[in-house]
Order: C-alpha cells, then sequence, then structure tokens
C-alpha cells in the first residue's frame, strides 16, 4: 500500500480543504475522533495527518473493500466516484483508523472506545431522530 499515493489523492480530490473544522486543528489535535456518517474514508487521512491521535468512523452505507462512492471535491460538480483506495486500504496503512460499516447503536461497547470529539458532518438531514441520536 502506497501511503503517499493515498495522501495525494486526498489532497487532489478536496479532503484537505481548509475551511469549517478543517482549520481548527486545536479541537482534533492529538486526539480521539468519532466521525459518525463519514462515507468511505478519505476524511480519515486528513485527521491523522493533520495530528489526530486516533480516528474511527461509521456509516452504514460504507463498503470496506472500496465499491462505494465518495465526492470528488476537484469536479466543478462534485461528482461521485470510486476513489482508489478501500476502507479497508486506509486501515493498513494507517492502524489509527478504524472504520465500520453499520450504525453507530449497532457497535458494542467493545468497538467503541472514550472519544474527544464526535463528528457530524452532513448528516442529521439524513437522519429520522436528530435528538435521540445527539442524546
Amino acid at each position: 500500500m502506497d501511503k503517499d499515493l493515498l495522501i495525494s489523492l486526498c489532497k487532489e480530490w478536496g479532503y484537505f480543504y481548509g475551511s469549517g473544522i478543517h482549520q481548527r486543528k486545536d479541537l482534533f489535535e492529538n486526539k480521539d475522533i468519532l466521525d459518525v456518517g463519514m462515507g468511505q474514508g478519505p476524511h480519515s487521512v486528513f485527521y491523522i495527518e493533520n495530528g489526530a491521535k486516533s480516528y474511527t468512523g461509521v456509516d452504514p452505507d460504507m463498503d470496506l473493500n472500496g465499491n462505494g462512492t465518495v465526492r470528488n471535491h476537484s469536479k466543478e460538480n462534485g461528482l461521485r466516484e470510486n476513489f482508489p483506495f478501500s476502507p479497508n486500504d486506509m486501515m493498513q496503512i494507517y492502524p489509527n483508523i478504524k472504520l465500520y460499516n453499520c450504525l453507530l447503536e449497532d457497535l458494542n461497547d467493545d468497538q467503541l472506545e472514550k472519544y474527544d470529539l464526535v463528528v457530524m458532518t452532513m448528516v442529521t438531514e439524513h437522519l429520522e431522530n436528530n435528538p435521540e441520536v445527539i442524546k
């Protein structure tokens, strides 16, 4: 697995953007992150490469073998395409990345740890019961 190529593609596809939480490294540097509804995994590379201690991602639509699509932010219309690295590839390259293809409530206590930061980017509009999820 080529770590440099993975980082390069994440940057090329627009996953190293400089706005929002990405510009607030003080929120995630040296922290354990839980990201709910994170897609196929490219976001995880940004966080780890910018100082996060660990990254756990959960998404019921994730395909661990990589047949799912992600948004290619470098394209004008942000088309969804197959990313060249699968979530399993990312976990092999980075042992501090854990990715689960399920709902958050399907994980047991052994799979979840204590987290310093929980992220839900572009997720709440897909949920049926926001107050319960936030609780």
